[in-house]
């Protein structure tokens, strides 16, 4: 009785634990894919402002500076390696930072300048 209560948990366990035969038919992507690359990327400057810096040495004397340094490197090291990759990319002349809100009306696009 002892041996039954042993071995029959056991048997269904791996009968429970057994592998399964998987196969994929018929596979098609819904989402559509993009024609082409874009012609132009432009890539805004980042904000920093709500980040949390902490600089030795020259940088920390000057954390403001550290600070406009670091997302000025984001930025061009992004600009590099998207114009190199994938398409030719810029940065516009007056770059808004990131978190600014893009304009949702047609009348709030034509009022701002870029």
């Amino acid at each position: 009785m002892t041996t039954t209560r042993f071995i029959l948990p056991l048997l269904a366990l791996s009968l429970l634990s057994s592998c399964a035969s998987v196969s994929v038919k018929d596979e098609r992507r819904n989402a559509q894919q993009p024609v082409q690359k874009p012609a132009k990327i432009y890539v805004a400057d980042f904000s920093t402002e709500k980040g949390s810096f902490k600089a030795a040495g020259d940088a920390g004397k000057n954390l403001e500076a550290f600070r406009k340094k670091t997302a000025e490197t984001l930025a061009n090291n992004l600009v590099k390696g998207l114009d190199a990759h994938v398409a030719p990319t810029s940065r516009p002349r007056r770059a808004r930072p990131a978190h600014e809100q893009c304009p949702r009306t047609a009348e709030e696009r034509l009022a701002r300048e870029w």
